[in-house]
């Protein structure tokens, strides 16, 4: 199994963008001090990830878990929600199984917690993270390659950045089921 940092560098040099030293910059700052960072760093490529960087979806999904796991009478299943953050069906699959035994309903619960979601999003839209427009604005203004990585399926990615408009931005996308 490949790592997400590994994953993240697979990118950059297949692109011709990995260059030593390799910056990091995270988005839990806002759009104006991204910006300012990245005037400072002299980068080329800026790789985000999904769920909870550019939408937050990460908040909807642990709602969506924990109702599915009420409505199956699972009791508290709140470490596996929190433990699966990141991860892609595969990985999901072996956690639940590891910390719920091998009876867990995981087939029927998955189920339930994609459809839950899908409803959800079908309601409300899916939520853009505050500022994400506007620095995807910026990166591409400036020129930089901008790249996605997610541990979510490709299917679903794509679905969120077409209903969002922000397919156009990312020369590149790196799904977990790759």
């Amino acid at each position: 199994r490949r790592e997400y940092g590994d994953t993240l560098i697979c990118f950059l040099k297949s692109n011709n963008l990995y260059k030593n030293p390799l910056a990091s910059v995270t988005l839990t700052e806002n759009a104006k001090q991204l910006k300012e960072r990245l005037d400072v760093i002299m980068i080329e490529a800026v790789v985000f990830d999904m769920d909870g960087v550019l939408f937050d979806t990460e908040r909807i999904g642990c709602e969506c878990w924990e109702e599915a796991g009420r409505r199956m009478n699972l009791g508290d299943i709140s470490e596996g929600v929190k433990g699966c953050m990141g991860r892609n069906k595969n990985d999901i699959t072996i956690l639940m199984y590891s910390l719920y035994g091998k009876d867990f309903p995981f087939d029927e619960f998955y189920g339930l917690t994609h459809t839950l979601m899908e409803q959800q999003i079908e309601q409300e839209g899916i939520p853009l993270k505050e500022g994400v427009r506007e620095i995807l604005d910026y990166l591409n203004r400036k020129g930089y390659k901008v790249g996605l990585a997610s541990s979510a399926g490709r299917k679903s990615v794509m679905r969120n950045l077409e209903q969002t408009g922000l397919t156009h931005y990312f020369h590149q996308i790196i799904t977990g089921d790759m």
